[in-house]
This record gives C-alpha cells, structure tokens and sequence, in this order.
C-alpha cells in the first residue's frame, strides 16, 4: 500500500506554473474538508490557509526560497530604528464585488472597489481583538497596544496601524520585529472591507456571496454535498500573481484515496507521498523535508509529568531501532529563523538524551522515589499510525527492561495521519509517536509550545521557554533571533518532553502538465499563480 501524507497535517505548499506550454483550465488540489470559514483573520488549517491564500493579497507575499516580495504594497520603507513602517499601496488592488453579492445585498449597498489602506488597519485590528480570538494573533504583539487590545485593558483602535491615506499605510512597533513581514504575508494579515464585514452580519468568509476577495482567485463556488470548494479567475486582479489556470477546485478527499486520485484515476493535479512506490516516471517528483517524526510526551499523564521519570522513558528509547539516521533536532531543514536565514544551517545540530539504558534505570530509582501512585501497575497508552507500529513496539521493549512489570503498556494505531492528529490534539495519549509538521517560521512551531497555547500538544507550562520564545519575537535580526530559539529547542529537547527520530521526506507528484511547480520552504499554501502574463 502507497503510504502518503496529508497536506493538512505535514506540507504546505506554494505552487507556480511555469509560463509556458500548455496548462490545464482547471487543477485540482486534496483538502480534508471544507471549511466553515474563509474569514482570514480567524483562519487555522493549512487548507484554511492554502485557500485563502489564492483568493486574497496582502501587503506583501513570501516566494518559493522564503524572501519578501511586492503584493499590494509596492514598496515599503523602515525606520532608521526599525520601529515604524511605511507601506505604499498600489491604486490598482480591486475587490471582486460579484453580481450574486450585489444580489445578496441590495442596491442600496455599495463597496469601495479598490483596496485602501484602511482595509488593512480594519484587519489588523480585528486579528487583535480578543472578541475574534484570531489562532495566530501573538505573532502581532509587537505591533503598539497590541498586547494590552488582546488583554482588554485597551481600545482595538489604539492599535499602532494607522492610515495616512488611501494609498500609505503606517504600522508603529514597541519593539523590532525581525519576522513582521512574513506575519504581513500570512492570511491574518490579509485585508478586509469594514463596510462588507459588517453587512455581511456574522456571515463573513461562510459561503462565496459572502466572501469579499482581492487576490488572483475569488471564492465562487461551494458544492451541495459539501465535496469540493472552487476558486475562479478574479477579472478584477491586476496584480503580479496572475493566474495560470482558470478555476481551482480544493476536493475533499480522504486520504487513503488520494493516491489513486492522482496516479489511477487522474482527478487531481498533484499530491503528496513518502512513498514512490508505484509512482510513474511521468510525474515530476520534488523530495523536501517540513516535518519531523517525534516521540511526543503529554504532560498531562502523571508518569510523565514526573521529571525523572519522563527522563528514564527519553533515556531508554533507541532512535537507531527505527532510523540510520536519527534527526539532530526537531526543526526540520526546511524551517527559517527569519526570510532569507535557514535554522538549522544557522543553529547546527541539537543536544538530544541518548540511549543508555544505565542513565535510565538511575533516572527510574529517582523517579520511583518520589511517585505518588498508589497504583500496583501503570498504564501508559502509545499512539502511532499502523506502519509504525512494529519499530515502535521495539522501543517499548526497552522502556519494558527499565519500568518492568510495574508499566503497563498498550499501544493504539491509526491509518491515516489525520487520524493521529485528531488524537493528538485531543490529547488522547500517554505518548504519541508522530510527524509534527513546521511552519516556514521556525518561531511560529516552536511558540505552539508555550504556556495557554491551544497547539500545545504536550501541556507545557514553563516561563522560562515562554520568555525564550518572547525575546525572539523581540529581536531585531535573525543574529539576534537564533539564540533564543536555540534556547528554546534544547529546553523541549534536554528535558525529554520531545524525542525528535528523523526527518520526515515527503514527495510533491504532480503530472507534466503542470511543469514548474516549485516550493516554499515549509510554505504556507497550494497556490496556482505565479508572476507574469498569462
């Protein structure tokens, strides 16, 4: 059987069709569901993400090698002090007002069509009001009177986002935000029309005549049944992204099918595999690595939250019984401490408790010491997908030699990989043994764990990280930022709460029809534009 993974839980991807040869009208993308949602401001999943990334533009776009380009702002300018950012709007940003809105709302309804400065400011302001409970809006804390709008002790329009006219658009800061560009260029950044909003009455981003767009694509179709999601050419668009097909269909597919979508019966354009087998040399194959497979303790399991215990389990797991090649930290190669600047070149490889069963068993007569159980036995319940469970049992057997009789152990599979993350963020185990995906940001994966985070898989709750991962949102530079995110990688790591294994290597197939296709690093979307003329 293929093995594959699903894009919801391991890969983002950024698309761009070449500008030649002959294209498709339509391509087609796997997505686990549709969404209720295409509100940008409250957008979660990376389906959430890859859609609204086609159908919106924000100030800025991130490209295939994780660099900064134009998008509504032409250009931007940045303090001497890196506190105060100036953008300049180009006048020709449309929104697509389609003829069902006009319907929907009446001719008593108008909308300004192009995108202005204070669509931004709007946006901005909602990602921090606490009333939205925006997923990603502490990546904007650095923006003036963010924290204190988020707290409540302060009016959303104290935001430091201003607008100075249609076209000029100022952002002030507390601190230097090395990465405000890249948040800039994600979906909670993304404009929104106040006037729409607000007539829209609660219904924002739900279905397509409620859905106000200004990027390459517009939301123009929703399926009965619920099956597929479809984005069609925005006549409106004068942008740089133009589109090279005329519609994207996003198909909800379970996973175990999506092979056979691809390789069988041809009804989408591409996938992602980690497994070629059966694969034809008539499809273009791109190997990246974004994720990365991970023993994953929840604290939340008195066994485990007992230190020396947790250490015994981290001590006695011999990543070599599953790989040749154990992974030197959690962040995959992939990751970026900032656009331009790799982690892992930067940070080099990671302190990560070895296998020494001695080491264990001392950490174990410790542990024992201070356990309150007033158990004969202790269960501990392992999760992992089904292809894993044979290697996994493996390591258990070594944590059998250091617990002995006294642990109870039973391991729970799972075929798919949404499967797993669904009980994973639940937090349905004792340990998991699964990918965790990274964002193109390493910052942005590594503050999923911090105090009240609801991403944080493992229920850690340490000021000392939570402080590491501040001072690098605070830094001003990628120099400045790796410290600390360094800092904060071998805390998860030195203190067993995490056993990275290895590298996650995933495959983009896609058919030669769509030659091209190339990747953000751990991007951020499925996106079917590119720059130039159609």
């Amino acid at each position: 059987m293929k093995k594959f993974v699903s894009v919801l839980l391991l890969i983002i991807l950024l698309f761009s069709f070449a500008s030649c040869g002959k294209v498709p009208k339509k391509a087609v993308f796997p997505i686990q569901k549709n969404p209720s949602s295409l509100d940008p401001q409250i957008a979660k999943s990376d389906d959430e993400q890859s859609i609204i990334n086609n159908c919106f533009e924000g100030l800025v776009r991130m490209d295939k090698d994780g660099n900064i380009q134009p998008a509504v702002a032409t250009k931007w300018l940045v303090s001497a002090d890196g506190l105060t950012y100036t953008f300049y709007l180009r006048p020709n940003s449309k929104w697509n007002y389609t003829k069902a809105m006009a319907k929907t709302f009446g001719d008593d309804f108008t909308v300004n069509p192009t995108v202005v400065a204070k669509d931004f400011v709007f946006a901005l302001q909602r990602a921090i009001d606490p009333v939205t409970k925006s997923p990603f809006a502490s990546a904007l804390w650095n923006i003036e009177n963010a924290e204190a709008i988020y707290a409540g002790t302060a009016e959303r329009t104290t935001l430091g986002v201003q607008a100075l006219n249609d076209q000029t658009l100022v952002i002030r800061l507390t601190k230097p935000d090395a990465n405000l560009l890249a948040t800039l260029a994600s979906a909670v950044s993304m404009p929104c029309n106040q006037a729409f909003f607000e007539a829209t009455t609660g219904k924002y981003g739900m279905e397509p005549s409620y859905t106000l767009c200004n990027g390459p694509y517009y939301y123009s179709l929703m399926s009965t049944n619920g099956g597929y999601l479809q984005l069609s050419e925005n006549p409106k668009y004068k942008g740089d992204y133009r589109p090279k097909v005329e519609t994207v269909r996003f198909l909800t597919a379970d996973e175990t099918a999506i092979p056979s979508l691809l390789l069988e019966k041809k009804k989408l354009s591409a996938a992602v595999l980690t497994d070629l087998t059966g694969v034809s040399d008539k499809y273009t194959v791109t190997e990246f690595h974004n994720a990365t497979k991970t023993f994953v303790f929840n604290l939340k399991c008195p066994l485990v939250r007992n230190q020396n215990l947790r250490m015994a389990l981290a001590h006695a797991t011999d990543r070599t019984l599953i790989t040749k090649k154990p992974a030197v930290g959690l962040i995959p190669d992939s990751a970026l401490i900032t656009p331009g600047h790799g982690y892992r070149k930067t940070t080099g490889s990671q302190e990560i408790p070895e296998f020494n069963l001695e080491k264990a068993a001392s950490y174990y007569q410790s542990g024992m010491a201070s356990y309150p159980s007033e158990e004969d036995k202790d269960n501990l319940n392992v999760i992992c997908l089904k292809i894993d469970e044979i290697p996994v049992k493996q390591v258990i057997q070594n944590w059998q030699k250091v617990f002995g009789v006294r642990l109870n152990i039973t391991v729970t599979t799972y075929d798919t990989p949404t499967e797993l993350k669904v009980q994973l963020a639940e937090g349905n185990y004792d340990v998991a043994y699964a990918a965790l995906s990274s964002d193109t940001i390493a910052t942005n994966t590594l503050a999923r764990f911090v105090s009240g985070n609801p991403n944080n898989l493992i229920g850690l709750e340490n000021t000392i990280y939570d402080d590491y991962i501040k001072e690098a949102m605070d830094a001003a530079s990628a120099q400045d930022m790796a410290p600390y995110l360094q800092r904060a990688e071998t805390a998860l790591l030195r203190n067993g709460y995490l056993i990275p294994v290895e590298q996650q290597v995933s495959y983009l197939v896609h058919s030669s029809k769509l030659n091209g296709l190339t990747l953000q690093p751990a991007g951020t979307v499925y996106a079917a534009y590119t720059i130039g003329k159609k």
